[in-house]
């Protein structure tokens, strides 16, 4: 599951005995906690150097879901 699927309702998990769990239409405010400001992202170079983790996720968060997020 991730954070896209979260904001455009598409969200749905069925666990092995069955039961299946999904977001209804009217649904409350999705509360993420990322990571830390001392996380370094080694995947994403600037300088040689990996970047702020927390301000990667905050960025491809944005990117993903901003127009959606605005609505």
């Amino acid at each position: 599951m991730n954070l896209r699927d979260g904001v455009k309702g598409r969200m749905c998990f069925e666990n092995g005995n069955g039961k299946k769990y999904e977001l209804k239409e009217k649904r409350g405010v999705l509360m993420v906690g990322g990571r830390g400001w001392e996380v370094e992202e080694k995947d994403v170079l600037v300088d040689g150097k990996g970047i702020c983790g927390g301000l990667l996720d905050l960025g491809m968060y944005f990117l993903d879901n901003g127009k959606m997020v605005v609505k």
